[in-house]
């Protein structure tokens, strides 16, 4: 995942692809358990993946849909991202999903301004 920026350099130039074409969706530990946040541009934000996609495409100027896992104090971050989820948490998945593909599509859809202003 910490290399996902060569796979998508190699999409976005096999498909001759703008990059409002795009939408990557990361996990994001500064965001609370399911929350989801879509933005048209911005820095990784520390996200290891994120900072790939970043430099291989050489532009901050990409769309992402970022899904809030929470932070934890009793784990260090790399062990945090690759535990597995809890009981509670997985009850959860469903809805998180269905409303992560719902912000997808508002995405795929609608002026990404409008999508924003109904995801965040």
């Amino acid at each position: 995942m910490n290399n996902s920026g060569i796979a998508i350099y190699d999409i976005v130039h096999s498909f001759s692809l703008s990059l409002e074409d795009i939408l990557i969706i990361s996990d994001d530990m500064d965001l609370p358990f399911g929350k989801l946040r879509l933005r048209k541009s911005g820095s990784d934000g520390g996200h290891n993946g994120l900072a790939s996609v970043i430099y291989h495409l050489d532009s901050e100027d990409i769309p992402r849909l970022r899904i809030g896992i929470g932070r934890t104090e009793s784990q260090d971050e790399v062990s945090w991202v690759l535990s597995a989820f809890s009981r509670e948490e997985e009850e959860h998945l469903p809805e998180i999903i269905d409303n992560a593909a719902k912000a997808l599509f508002l995405w795929a859809n609608e002026d990404i301004e409008i999508a924003m202003s109904k995801i965040n």
